[in-house]
């Protein structure tokens, strides 16, 4: 895929069967690593990487041992481009929205236009097949805050120091 310089790259992938242990490395045009995934089993992340250059640059998405195969998952977002979600609705009332695929990640907008607003979310699950998980980015792509659990997870009165676009990023 082509990069752009200090943009801010989050990958999530996930393996489609369970001997799978999902794993990840980034690779600049020149083959220099530039991130390895967090990996947890099936699930594996880059976060927030920030891209060192322009150009063109490969995922390579693996099994963590080189001794499984199967299906899997995956899915790229740019932490610092915000006009490629959707806007997250200021309202009091719930929303329901899907998570259409594994390794989805719906990614919601909170536009600071007063420095000190602060902001709260509550993502609960509808049904017994959801592990939430939320992360919360800044203007400038740096995750704040992450967040998981077995029912729901909430991001509580959170201030916001900077103006600009605030990233939510919801996924399983």
């Amino acid at each position: 895929f082509d990069g752009i310089e200090g943009d801010r790259l989050v990958v999530f992938m996930r393996g489609g069967v369970k001997e799978l242990e999902a794993s990840m490395e980034l690779y600049d045009e020149v083959g220099e690593l530039v991130a390895a995934s967090e990996s947890m089993g099936r699930l594996a992340r880059i976060g927030a990487v920030s891209l060192p250059s322009t150009g063109k640059y490969t995922l390579l998405a693996k099994d963590a041992n080189n001794n499984d195969v199967g299906n899997y998952f995956l899915t790229m977002r740019y932490a610092n481009e915000p006009e490629c979600v959707e806007l997250a609705s200021c309202e009091t009332n719930s929303e329901v929205h899907r998570l259409e695929t594994l390794a989805a990640v719906d990614v919601y907008t909170v536009e600071c236009t007063e420095v000190g607003q602060s902001i709260s979310v509550l993502l609960k699950e509808v049904d017994d097949f959801l592990e939430p998980h939320m992360e919360f980015y800044n203007p400038r792509g740096r995750r704040l805050l992450s967040n998981d659990g077995r029912d729901s997870v909430s991001f509580k009165n959170v201030k916001l120091t900077e103006l600009g676009v605030y990233s939510i990023f919801v996924m399983d």
